[in-house]
């Protein structure tokens, strides 16, 4: 399977940090603010250790991870940076609630990546001035609106993904306005599946999270990827890293070499996926509509 060969992209988790509590966020299932789980970070030092080997014919490095706010990472400007000194040609993208930083850190994320026009950042917002918070917990609006504007002002390629739920579909519409007003790429809504333990979180009318089986497909295998948690442990993939965190199958993950990873680290994964026995969160997340369906409305402007 190309997890354990050809290598092309690598999603990293670059810290567990993060400054939100979204209700449905696996950091907040696990207790991260109240202390009940350690956070991890990549120091500059360990993430070249680990990414350099990969690094020179690496198509793609997306920054986001399954527990932290990119933005958070002490030296996440660093680590890109260097991404492109020895790659100038990789794709850097970036999963955010853009509530952290200054804009002039905004600012520099734009010039660093200038020069590769696929490069991206996709701000999570759900709702507008007086419904973000509502999911995006300890999200400031104001401090999101004026990073998000420094950001496209120096050229970023920004897109806008929201979630929705009953209490933001009255302004789908507002939102794009606002996404198109900004200068935003793409706007992107969607109805998230997973479980709200807030009673004030709620699909939206008239949608029906309904998920069915579909023909088996592994992300990793049909993206070429990897996934490197904030730990330094190596993932076949996010789903796998989430389904550990939450108390699933806990050999998965691999402090191993590239080489060594390649022969042990997951074979025992990769046979059941062959004899098309995959584990359920493999099932779940490759095998049904739950990641592949979910996309309601997509547009560019």
């Amino acid at each position: 399977m190309t997890f354990v060969r050809d290598v092309r992209e690598i999603h990293v988790e670059p810290t567990t940090v993060c400054q939100a509590s979204c209700p449905m966020c696996p950091r907040t299932i696990l207790g991260y603010h109240e202390g009940r789980s350690d956070n991890h970070e990549l120091s500059l030092d360990r993430f070249k250790s680990l990414i350099d080997p990969f690094l020179p014919r690496l198509d793609k490095i997306m920054f986001c991870g399954t527990l932290g706010e990119p933005a958070a990472a002490m030296e996440l400007l660093e680590m890109i940076e260097h991404s492109l000194s020895v790659n100038p040609d990789i794709t850097i993208g970036i999963n955010t609630n853009g509530g952290l930083r200054t804009t002039a850190w905004w600012r520099r994320l734009a010039d660093l990546t200038a020069s590769v026009i696929r490069s991206y950042v996709v701000f999570s917002i759900d709702g507008m001035e007086d419904t973000n918070h509502i999911y995006r917990k300890n999200v400031s609006w104001t401090k999101l609106m004026e990073n998000a504007a420094a950001y496209i002002k120096a050229g970023g390629n920004a897109q806008w993904d929201s979630l929705i739920f009953k209490h933001n579909q009255h302004q789908i519409d507002g939102m794009r306005s606002l996404a198109k007003d900004m200068g935003f790429r793409i706007f992107r809504t969607k109805v998230s599946s997973r479980p709200s333990l807030d009673r004030n979180i709620s699909s939206p009318d008239g949608y029906d999270v309904e998920i069915k089986p579909t023909a088996f497909s592994c992300m990793a295998e049909d993206t070429a990827s990897l996934y490197l948690a904030a730990s330094g442990m190596w993932y076949p993939c996010c789903f796998i890293h989430h389904d550990d965190g939450l108390g699933g199958k806990r050999d998965w993950g691999s402090a191993l070499t590239d080489a060594d990873a390649r022969t042990i680290a997951w074979n025992s994964l990769e046979h059941k996926i062959r004899t098309n026995d995959p584990p359920m969160i493999c099932d779940r997340s490759c095998g049904t509509t739950h990641n592949k369906g979910q996309w309601i409305h997509e547009e560019s402007f």
